[in-house]
């Protein structure tokens, strides 16, 4: 779908990856998240670590989650 093009462009681009709630039917509402290592206390601390690469996009199945970046 949508998430898996973008996904496979953002790699060949070499571009961070993040995971967010831009849903675009009813059941990806809630299921991706982006996790940072450092804290996030603000704007600044945001763009850093989205510009470091520190993080990990993550699609939630109500079982396991998993890393979208390893797969």
């Amino acid at each position: 779908g949508e998430n898996d093009l973008a996904l496979g462009v953002a790699r060949h681009l070499n571009l961070a990856i993040t995971g967010g709630s831009d849903a675009h039917t009813k059941e990806e509402i809630g299921k991706y998240a982006t996790f940072f290592k450092n804290k996030i206390a603000d704007e600044e601390d945001l763009i850093r670590e989205i510009k470091s690469g520190i993080m990990e996009a993550r699609a939630f199945h109500p079982l396991e989650p998993r890393v979208l970046e390893n797969e």
